[in-house]
């Protein structure tokens, strides 16, 4: 019992320091189609370092529906998650306490915490797709980069309104951001990417669909830090050339056997 005490009482300024982040972390609303974008672009993410990309000290993302990965749940088996809560690490210097939250329905707290993460922030990351824990890191990071793109993502702040009662502004006293998937791209309007970009002089005859990807990009003093940039799917080559559509061909090879 004393060493219980011993270590509640040990442990009371880090956790008074967590719930004081919390309390002023920013709102953010990720629509469905921004979750689908975060969470499969994640998939693909290069190397990346948090400093370049948070947005903000202390923020909250709420999906709007669930994200497609499952994560191990602390009671057994698997869940999905529907939030993600970032604020500086109570203890460690320049480093973030990123936690996965799944909701609750019943239970005592609406969103529960699945996974929690400590992240240096002046850490280079290179996304490890077998751990949930950099899972997470690598969906986190990925709407992160995409936030900080205007031609990939649209924030609209959604501030309490005098017209609303006052119950609905005492259930939501702080503005929210909602991040949502930009309109459609336009031929040649591509973020970080020049007209003519990478076509070393030559001529096309026709257009053909480049798929979304993510391009490295070195940042700060050395060139040090890493900063990767979501190229969307766009159409390439001259605004008047006809588009051509090459049909895709899945092939599944057998394992081959000894002769």
């Amino acid at each position: 019992m004393r060493e219980a005490v011993r270590v509640y009482d040990a442990t009371l300024p880090a956790r008074e320091a967590l719930i004081e982040h919390t309390s002023r972390a920013e709102l953010y609303w990720v629509t469905a189609p921004m979750v689908d974008l975060a969470t499969e672009s994640a998939l693909s993410l290069p190397a990346w370092t948090p400093t370049t990309a948070v947005p903000c000290d202390a923020g909250l993302l709420c999906w709007q529906r669930p994200a497609t990965t499952h994560l191990p749940h602390p009671d057994g088996g698997t869940c999905t998650w529907d939030a993600v809560l970032w604020c500086p690490h109570p203890v460690a210097d320049q480093a973030l306490l990123v936690q996965a939250l799944t909701c609750t329905p019943g239970g005592d707290l609406p969103l529960t915490p699945v996974v929690e993460v400590h992240v240096p922030l002046e850490e280079t990351r290179r996304p490890n797709r077998a751990d949930a824990g950099e899972l997470v890191i690598s969906a986190l990071g990925a709407a992160w980069l995409l936030m900080g793109q205007p031609a990939v993502t649209e924030l609209t702040v959604d501030a309490p309104g005098a017209a609303e009662s006052g119950n609905e502004r005492r259930g939501r006293s702080a503005p929210v951001t909602v991040v949502d998937v930009a309109g459609m791209i336009r031929d040649g309007d591509v973020a970080g990417v020049a007209p003519g970009d990478g076509d070393g002089g030559r001529e096309y005859t026709h257009r053909w669909w480049v798929s979304g990807h993510w391009r490295q990009q070195p940042y700060g003093p050395g060139r040090r830090f890493r900063r990767p940039v979501w190229i969307a799917p766009h159409l390439k080559g001259p605004p008047d050339a006809p588009v051509v559509r090459r049909p895709r061909v899945n092939v599944w090879r057998g394992r081959r056997t000894a002769e």
